[in-house]
């Protein structure tokens, strides 16, 4: 199990991964992430579950982003604290993975929603809330490439 929804993600079926990156990552200009996991929705099926699933799960990579990129570092001076944030941030990865998998399992939109209602949507609530007030996990820090032959 990862540490992150990406983690988890990038190893749960790798050469599926790779032909999503190759198929789709690479090819759209704009919503990547979103964009292969509304492929790997389609991919399933065509159960509301599915989408609500896989939807959930880019968020929740964007969310795991933006925590990476922006609150971890402070973590990485202190072993003891850095350790305490790996652990933690391990048994998010557990939670939301299993949370998100619920509608994926339930397959049925209006059981997803009893599913989510019963846990007051805190899970999809917490994401957004991380995505608004920590952007940038959905976009990559584009490459400076210098020309060598400069003179």
């Amino acid at each position: 199990m990862g540490q992150s929804m990406k983690e988890v993600f990038d190893n749960w079926n790798i050469q599926t991964q790779l032909w999503f990156r190759r198929i789709a990552y690479d090819r759209l200009p704009t919503g990547k992430t979103l964009g292969v996991f509304v492929l790997s929705a389609f991919w399933h099926g065509f159960y509301p579950g599915y989408y609500l699933t896989f939807v959930l799960c880019a968020f929740l990579v964007y969310a795991g982003r933006g925590m990476r990129r922006k609150i971890r570092p402070f973590f990485l001076n202190n072993r003891i604290l850095k350790f305490f944030y790996d652990i933690l941030s391990w048994i998010f990865t557990i939670f939301v993975l299993n949370y998100s998998a619920a509608s994926f399992d339930l397959m049925d939109m209006e059981r997803a929603f009893k599913f989510y209602n019963s846990w007051y949507w805190c899970v999809h609530i917490a994401v957004l809330v991380i995505v608004l007030i920590l952007p940038g996990g959905s976009t990559k820090k584009k490459k400076v490439v210098q020309d060598e032959k400069k003179e």
